[in-house]
């Protein structure tokens, strides 16, 4: 196995001046002869510690793993020699290949030969029963209790010890107990790192291994106990294979794999001509990931348009699959496309990657106040008069079925009370006063007290306030989004490319304007990108102070957050 820390990272404009193009993954520079890790673009801010490249890595393995899963399982004919009509996976000398959408292009993925291996074993051999074959499970046999028995020591008050160790038989036929332990210790670190579920017995005997071998600070992928733990790997295999005399077809199936995961580290085959491990062209993977946050992700919207070969029929009522120009487009019932350029009698289809209903007419303030972030109740005074007051007080709760950081929502709260401070008596900015009696008086800054208005007057300025907010910062009725697997200073250069990007996206948004679905609505059309940031928020909007891209919204996708949504789906 490979350290982290050994692994060169390689990001940003870096990756520009290495020409990496759409590759992401390990492959090993030419000149240098160093591993690099290139990661995705959007990745300028990415601090490379060895516990961020390892999470970045094993999120990638899963990311490849499910994108080469679900392209196998597209309903396409599949076949060993691949045709320019078909979408086509071809295995062979441990990477596979895939046509692309437009029939154009041959994206490559490769894997890593170590980890797949120690999964694969798992698969072939029914490890649970090598388990209990060779002893490694304490489970008594009940009907042999009477030869345990004659082995035991009766004691005076009647009890019997049995001197049986079941885990230290020897066994002739078979795997020996301890190769079995090996693989299931480096196994069971596997899937911790990759965050699968690990049969209890496989932790158990992964616990067992280190408890007799290793320290309670090592880990095989701890960055301080690395070296050393591969060392006692390394030792404890050698000793098993110097001392196992008999080594059948399962014995060296396991010690094959475990052997190549703890010697091999990251050197490719030389017979793969690819000579990387990952994929190059992982637009292709930006655009499933994409689509499927947004539609796992849906709250108050719903697709009118995607553009994607995955199946989403079965989590979306309103849609079907329609061809148009050759590609299957999944579209609503109700929605006429009319992405198209006519001549001469003849169309020629042009297709967004996303066009999204947006159904959610309420602001965000009263958002805060439907969930119960911002609340309010009356009180009276205790004096003789009993006067009424209202308490406005805001919770630090999470909102359900929407991502909104503290910020915004206190953000969203003062402009709520900023709006009862001008109305009132106390106005530091000499705006003409509605409600001459009415005070705001802060308690601290989640708590605030209004005297001098009723509430039902405090009632109706609040449904003004949400209405003021619902118009002036409504969402769009409409979206129209492309995915972009670009970083941000592609955007800031006025380059060719950028401008045939522009007018792609505006021609999208004529068609849609002039789609009779779409009359009355507002539409904004959106670039989606990848963005590497330790936020909580699923995107990001960047504002295009020039203009230069003509009402278009660049939003940045918060990577983590949204491969985290894609492996889960």
């Amino acid at each position: 196995m490979f350290n982290f820390d050994e692994l060169k990272i390689i990001k940003g404009k870096e990756s520009q001046e290495r020409k990496c193009g759409s590759f992401v993954g390990i492959r090993k520079d030419r000149n240098t002869k160093e591993m690099h890790f290139i990661l995705p673009r959007g990745f300028e801010d990415f601090d490379p510690n060895y516990n961020n490249v390892k999470y970045v890595f094993f999120n990638m393995y899963k990311t490849f793993k499910k994108f080469v899963d679900e392209r196998k399982n597209v309903e396409k004919i599949l076949d060993d020699k691949p045709q320019s009509k078909d979408n086509v996976s071809v295995k062979g000398n441990g990477s596979y290949r895939f046509t692309d959408s437009n029939d154009n292009e041959v994206i490559m993925y490769s894997k890593i030969e170590m980890i797949e291996g120690m999964i694969e074993v798992h698969k072939e051999l029914d490890i649970e029963t090598l388990i209990q074959q060779s002893g490694l499970v304490e489970e008594i046999d009940y009907s042999r209790i009477d030869s345990l028995i004659n082995n035991g020591v009766f004691l005076k008050n009647h009890s019997i010890i049995i001197d049986f160790m079941v885990g230290e038989r020897n066994i002739i036929q078979g795997i020996p107990a301890e190769i079995i332990e090996i693989y299931c210790y480096i196994y069971n670190e596997l899937l911790v790192e990759l965050d699968y579920d690990i049969n209890d017995r496989i932790k158990d005997i992964a616990y067992n291994f280190s408890y007799k071998n290793l320290t309670a600070e090592q880990g095989l992928f701890n960055e301080h106990t690395f070296d050393s733990t591969i060392t006692i790997l390394k030792d404890r295999l050698d000793l098993v294979h110097r001392y196992t005399a008999y080594k059948d077809s399962s014995y060296w199936l396991m010690y094959d794999a475990v052997e190549k995961f703890l010697y091999s580290g990251l050197i490719f085959d030389n017979e793969n001509e690819e000579g990387f491990w990952g994929i190059n062209n992982f637009s292709q993977i930006w655009e499933d990931i994409c689509n499927t946050f947004f539609i796992n992700n849906l709250d108050k919207s719903e697709i009118l348009y995607c553009d994607s070969e995955l199946n989403f029929e079965n989590k979306l009522n309103n849609i079907i699959r329609r061809n148009f120009g050759g590609f299957g487009i999944l579209i609503d019932r109700s929605f006429d496309n009319n992405f198209y350029i006519k001549f001469n009698e003849n169309k020629r289809w042009m297709r967004p990657d996303l066009v999204v209903k947006n159904n959610d007419i309420s602001s965000f303030i009263e958002l805060l106040f439907n969930q119960g972030i911002i609340s309010y109740k009356v009180e009276k005074n205790r004096n003789i008069f009993n006067n009424e007051y209202i308490i406005v007080s805001f919770s630090s709760k999470k909102l359900i079925n929407y991502e909104a950081s503290e910020q915004m929502k206190i953000s969203a709260f003062n402009k709520f009370i900023n709006k009862f401070e001008v109305m009132g008596f106390r106005n530091p900015r000499k705006i003409s006063k509605k409600y001459n009696s009415l005070i705001v008086k802060k308690i601290n800054s989640k708590l605030y007290y209004l005297n001098g208005i009723s509430e039902s007057i405090f009632l109706a300025e609040m449904n003004g306030i949400f209405e003021d907010d619902r118009n002036r910062h409504s969402n769009p009725d409409i979206h129209c989004i492309d995915w972009k697997y670009l970083p941000l200073s592609y955007f800031e250069e006025n380059s060719p490319e950028l401008k045939l990007n522009i007018t792609k996206q505006l021609t999208y948004d004529f068609c849609l304007h002039n789609n009779p679905y779409c009359e009355n609505k507002s539409i904004q059309s959106q670039f989606g990108i990848p963005y590497y940031t330790c936020s909580d928020e699923y995107f990001q909007l960047h504002n295009d102070e020039d203009g230069s891209l003509q009402g278009i919204q660049i939003c940045k996708m918060n990577f983590n957050k949204i491969q985290s949504v894609y492996l889960n789906a």
